[in-house]
């Protein structure tokens, strides 16, 4: 039998959340999940960021995320659409 404290059953629940239902679609867009960071400096630092433009519109956030995630930790990843 295994014991676990609400904390690291808390934590276990979003490692799963993170790991099935990031980039799922709800009511049509798709869900953006990531770890809290207390430190606001984490969140709003340019360095880091990469900018790539004329992508192929098939090409989807988790794509995205996937692709660079063979390079490092990603803390978060957008497509950027035209807002025609």
């Amino acid at each position: 039998m295994i014991f676990l404290n609400k904390q690291k059953y808390f934590i276990l629940l979003a490692k799963r959340a993170l790991d099935t239902m990031n980039f799922d679609l709800l009511c049509g867009r798709p869900l953006c999940i990531m770890w809290s960071h207390r430190d606001s400096t984490l969140r709003e630092s340019d360095v880091g960021n990469v900018f790539i433009k004329n992508l192929n519109r098939k090409i989807d956030n988790k794509f995205l995320y996937d692709t660079f995630s063979a390079f490092g930790n990603i803390l978060s990843c957008k497509i950027m659409t035209d807002k025609k």
